[in-house]
């Protein structure tokens, strides 16, 4: 019952939001029956599958992982919930960016998720950062919507880039999309690190779905975080957890 009114709350929130035209696709959702479906949130339709803090639309759905039922049937930590969300939706977006299909079928997705779920039981990081005390995270959005790209180029290229660990954050991008767009501008090579809105969860770190485009991006552990923007403050809807 409270994942539904979750659901319900989100279209009711999107359909109200302002936003580029977007026609109601035929299709709003897949059936998925292999199982697996209990571990997820519903997924978003595609016209409704948007920011609006970043505003935007989003290229790719990403599938949530409902923590709740991970945590009950698989014993998985909130770290560990969030890194087979990342790893399983970039396993996903890889497989629809480099082939014509428009689903799995269910044995594939329940033989992917089976895999995914192994290798994060097993340790495996979807990111790894290098030992540092520091790092800086940068909402890279703002400068998009700001059309300040070529501020955040020029300090890049800066010597002061590099005084901190640069993570990319973004609503409306995945980790894939933000890489791209960094090689698109030629600033990929100065040690950028990406953290696509599939790093995000609506859990909060008692893995309890938190209020409505509430997301919290994983914990990076003892880390010190500090964030920068455009000029905007840091969004709301993206919590840092301490």
């Amino acid at each position: 019952m409270k994942l539904t009114l979750y659901f319900l709350l989100l279209v009711l929130t999107s359909a109200c939001s302002t936003g580029p035209d977007y026609k109601t696709p035929p299709e709003l959702t897949i059936y998925r029956g292999n199982g697996i479906e209990q571990f997820f949130l519903p997924e978003l339709p595609k016209w409704i599958n948007r920011s609006s803090t970043g505003q935007c639309f989003r290229q790719f759905s990403v599938k949530y992982i409902d923590q709740s039922k991970i945590k009950l049937i698989h014993q998985l930590s909130y770290p560990e919930s969030i890194e087979l969300q990342v790893q399983l939706n970039q396993k996903l977006e890889e497989y629809f960016r480099n082939t014509t299909a428009k689903f799995l079928r269910p044995v594939e997705e329940a033989a992917l998720f089976a895999n995914t779920l192994e290798q994060v039981k097993a340790g495996v990081k979807a990111l790894q950062l290098p030992a540092v005390s520091q790092i800086e995270l940068i909402w890279i959005d703002d400068y998009i919507q700001k059309n300040k790209e070529a501020d955040f180029i020029n300090w890049a290229n800066s010597s002061q880039f590099t005084e901190n660990l640069p993570v990319l954050v973004s609503l409306c991008k995945t980790s894939t999309e933000l890489k791209k767009w960094a090689q698109d501008r030629n600033v990929d090579s100065v040690g950028l690190y990406y953290a696509g809105f599939e790093w995000m969860s609506p859990f909060d770190k008692e893995q309890e779905l938190a209020p409505l485009e509430r997301n919290y991006l994983n914990d990076f552990g003892q880390i010190k975080i500090i964030t920068r923007t455009a000029g905007s403050p840091w969004p709301a809807e993206i919590v840092i957890k301490k």
